[in-house]
């Protein structure tokens, strides 16, 4: 139940639709070796419909989950060009962002023209399972162009006896 949880908040963070996920992963000329691309036949033959049958339930319901919420409001910012005036986007525990709301802050930051400030600490990554990925955090150059990292090298959650201790390791 959790793996098919998390394939779906996947799957919907990175705006991949049925036809995607096929065309992505039952490609055998891309498959790593024979027996991984087994497995995933496999786990796409129900996972798949499980995905189907779940997003179906919602439209049915006319409700949407946490992931269509983040990319619907991607979508109305990019079709209606909403003006911002902010001047700075600041992003607590970046390294659990995801991709659809790292689109999200894109969008914003490009209308606006926001500078973005992103604190975060790689070794503290911990959602994958909710959509986070972590190369977001990692390449951050890449997704965001040039940027100036500042490091907090001293804290004040814990006395400085036990920073000095465990830094030791």
């Amino acid at each position: 139940t959790k793996l098919i949880e998390t394939f779906i908040n996947l799957s919907k963070s990175r705006q991949l639709n049925y036809d995607s996920i096929t065309s992505l992963f039952l490609d055998r000329n891309k498959a790593i070796n024979e027996f991984m691309f087994e497995r995933q036949e496999i786990f796409l033959k129900f996972s798949l419909q499980i995905l189907k049958k779940y997003d179906n339930t919602l439209k049915e319901l006319s409700e949407i989950d946490f992931n269509d919420m983040i990319n619907q409001a991607t979508y109305l910012i990019n079709e209606n060009k909403p003006q911002y005036t902010y001047q700075h986007i600041i992003i607590d525990e970046y390294q659990d962002i995801s991709y659809s709301r790292f689109n999200l802050i894109k969008e914003i930051r490009e209308l606006s023209g926001a500078k973005l400030i992103c604190v975060g600490d790689d070794w503290q990554s911990i959602y994958r399972f909710a959509g986070s990925d972590i190369s977001l955090f990692s390449n951050f150059e890449k997704y965001v162009g040039k940027y100036e990292q500042l490091f907090i090298e001293q804290t004040y959650r814990n006395s400085q006896s036990l920073i000095d201790i465990t830094s030791k390791y």
